[in-house]
């Protein structure tokens, strides 16, 4: 077996979204959509030499990969995302202790070219019920520092929303006239928050505000006078 690492193209994308398909089917997470949001996704991680998507591949099959973005620099630092997997098909074969030091030394790369006056931090997620996952992440540095919960409800048999506290009104959440007041909400309530990186403006815009997936239709605010308190933001 001879793993090869080469930059993903369009053509690529249709054996992309179906390894990310095989991968959702053993974490299921629920976050992988259509074709169109896959190559959506790489459109936005490729578009402005701050990203990358690399694949794995034993001949012609498409075995792995991992992506790489670098977020605008925010603040004092440089978030870069991390991504990636290994179809389940071929787990225990060493392919991920293949992508990962690559996936580290692109992240590097990116960061050297975009930003390298600013220290830098990479960001990756994980599952906590995944060992080998885990290990593998720690054997090269990292270190968990914030838990995301995945919850799940059916949209029947919803309970009652209580009454806002007085001087609060719940209102659609409108890009246009929300945009800004939700990246400055958004900042300040995870500013705190362990491993946060603040949002460009750039990016907000790119990754949140026009991605294809948001349901603005069933996202909302509250609001404060002219501030948004709180947000509920709806993909699908």
């Amino acid at each position: 077996m001879v793993i090869k690492l080469r930059d993903l193209s369009l053509d690529d994308i249709p054996a992309w979204h179906r390894l990310r398909a095989e991968i959702e089917e053993e974490v299921q997470t629920g976050e992988h959509g259509s074709v169109e949001e896959d190559a959506e996704e790489f459109a936005r991680t490729t578009a402005d030499g701050r990203g990358a998507v690399v694949g794995a591949f034993d001949g012609a099959e498409l075995v792995g990969y991992f992506s790489v973005n670098g977020q605008e620099p925010t603040g004092s630092i440089q978030s870069v995302q991390l991504n990636g997997g290994v179809t389940p098909r071929r787990h225990a074969e060493g392919i991920g202790s293949l992508l990962f030091p690559a996936m580290l030394r692109r992240g590097r790369e990116i960061h050297a070219e975009h930003a390298p006056d600013v220290p830098v931090r990479f960001d990756i997620t994980g599952n906590t019920d995944d060992t080998a996952q885990a290990a593998l992440f720690t054997a090269h540095g990292f270190l968990p520092q914030r838990w995301s919960v995945l919850m799940r409800h059916g949209l029947t048999d919803l309970p009652d929303m209580p009454p806002l506290p007085e001087g609060f009104t719940l209102a659609d959440a409108d890009p246009a006239r929300d945009a800004t007041q939700l990246l400055t909400a958004h900042n300040e309530a995870f500013k705190d928050q362990p491993g946060a990186a603040l949002w460009s403006a750039d990016d907000w815009q790119e990754i949140v505000v026009d991605k294809s997936q948001v349901r603005w239709d069933l996202s909302s605010v509250v609001t404060s006078g002219d501030e948004v308190a709180a947000y509920l933001h709806t993909e699908a």
